[in-house]
């Protein structure tokens, strides 16, 4: 969760000050695009592979409820949802691609 926390700052400090986040370094800020990357990734191949969720696959394996609540949380703030809210808060504000 904290690479999807650290990329939605990134995307949202972009969007109100039309650059990068002065207190995260880049190094940090890639590495949080990559986690979301890999997330993401890895929750499409799942269902694509299994037909299921990957919480899903967690609650049957017998996992607690605790742990199997993250997931979904997880995939939420990694989905393309959150990119695509934050492109277009960054197109309103005149920013360049």
């Amino acid at each position: 969760m904290g690479g999807a926390l650290g990329t939605f700052y990134s995307e949202w400090s972009v969007a109100a000050t039309g650059c990068g986040p002065p207190d995260l370094a880049d190094s940090l800020e890639r590495g949080c695009y990559l986690v979301v990357l890999m997330i993401t990734g890895l929750s499409v191949f799942w269902r694509n592979r299994f037909s299921q969720s990957v919480a899903s696959s967690l609650e049957a394996q017998g996992l607690r409820p605790s742990t199997i609540m993250q997931m979904p949380a997880a995939e939420w703030l990694a989905g393309v949802a959150a990119a695509a809210l934050a492109l277009a808060l960054q197109l309103g504000n005149g920013a360049g691609i």
